[in-house]
């Protein structure tokens, strides 16, 4: 069944039946009612020729609407492959850059600890060097000479020697050279004569010495001639070694009995023994530090050196001296005097076991002793006999 639509108004009723027509409209419809079987699709008709081509119509561009709304952002493409990656040749050094301002210097390190190693062995003397080269020969000076001084008078001739015997010869002393005569023409030379040699004949015995003639009198001193001193020539290689001097004589036997005694820590003394806190060394004798005493066990000679540093409270009649067994060594007396170290010395012979030596102070109230850099008092005992 085909059913091709119309406008309503060109239908008004079209049937055909049997090939009957009723109200034929003006565009034929073919309506399918029912009945029988669609027959077969005809052949198309051919093609109708083409019809004119119509008049272009007028070009009218519209206006231009409004821009439309940004689309969505796309889909991220994929990552491209990595490039091929070619490092270039390093290219030439740039000039170095001016040096940088001269850094703070640092602070300094703490002190190392400072060992003295052992002093190692002499080395052996090491072979004498080359002579260096001479130097440069220094300017020649001016040589002024001074006038020849007059000549002296000529000496007596010495009487002629006995004639000796045959075979010794005996010259007498020669007299004075004669004035030189005038230079005569010179010769013409001879013929090289033939030189034969003969052998050489026995030294004669010497004649003796004839008697010194009478020295001729100084001629004038010549006038002082310039003195240009050329450089110094090179040192002269060093002289042998002398010969080891002969052994001294044996000295003496050490010391047998010997003490040191000091004191530093201020300390104020009235009129009496000075004491000495510390002991450096004592040997063959003994000290009681806090009086000063010392006791010393053996008869002999001893050489004794003190001292004591006065700060202050000494007057004029103030002194210091030693004492053996409490009598004043004669010759150690000193007087006192503030800010001043007072020394003495002296050799003194002991009579008797147990002697006792001190140093003592002779005042009439406190005088302080005190020595800010070092010690106030001491006290240096050696036996020496």
């Amino acid at each position: 069944m085909r059913l091709e639509q119309i406008a309503p108004h060109d239908v008004k009723m079209s049937c055909f039946f049997n090939n009957n027509r009723c109200n034929r409209p003006s565009r034929p419809i073919i309506i399918s009612c029912g009945g029988g079987n669609t027959g077969a699709t005809g052949l198309p008709g051919p093609v109708g020729a083409t019809g004119p081509t119509g008049p272009t119509g007028p070009s009218i561009t519209g206006a231009t609407g409004p821009i439309g709304p940004t689309g969505p952002t796309g889909v991220t493409g994929p990552t491209g492959a990595t490039g091929l990656s070619i490092t270039g040749p390093t290219g030439i050094a740039g000039p170095t850059g001016p040096t940088g301002p001269t850094g703070a210097t640092g602070p300094t390190g703490p002190t190392g600890i400072s060992v003295t190693g052992a002093t190692g062995a002499t080395g052996a003397t090491g072979a004498t060097g080359a002579t260096g080269p001479t130097g440069a020969t220094g300017p020649i000076g001016l040589s002024i000479t001074g006038p020849t001084g007059a000549t002296g008078p000529i000496g007596p001739t010495g009487p002629t020697g006995a004639t000796g015997d045959a075979g010794l010869s005996i010259t007498g002393p020669t007299g004075a050279t004669g004035a030189t005569g005038a230079t005569g023409p010179t010769g013409p030379t001879g013929a090289d004569g033939v030189s034969i040699t003969g052998p050489t004949g026995p030294t004669g015995v010497t004649g003796p010495t004839g008697p010194t003639g009478a020295t001729g009198a100084t001629g004038p001193t010549g006038a002082a001639g310039l003195s240009i001193t050329g450089p110094t020539g090179p040192t002269g290689p060093t002289g042998a070694t002398g010969a080891t001097g002969a052994t001294g004589a044996t000295g003496g036997a050490a010391a047998t009995s010997f003490g040191s005694f000091f004191s530093t820590a201020s300390q104020a003394v009235n009129n009496t023994t000075f004491p000495l806190q510390t002991t450096r060394q004592a040997v063959g004798m003994t000290i009681n530090n806090a009086t000063g005493v010392v006791t010393l066990p053996t008869i002999g000679t001893y050489s004794i050196e003190y001292g004591v540093y006065v700060a202050s409270g000494a007057t004029a009649n103030d002194a210091v001296s030693l004492r053996v067994n409490g009598v004043v060594v004669p010759g150690t007396s000193r007087g006192l005097e503030n800010n001043t170290m007072i020394t003495g010395s002296a050799i003194v012979t002991t009579t008797a076991a147990n002697s006792t030596l001190n140093i003592q102070i002779n005042s009439s109230n406190n005088v302080t002793f005190l020595d800010n850099d070092g010690i106030n008092g001491y006290l240096t005992i050696i036996k020496i006999a």
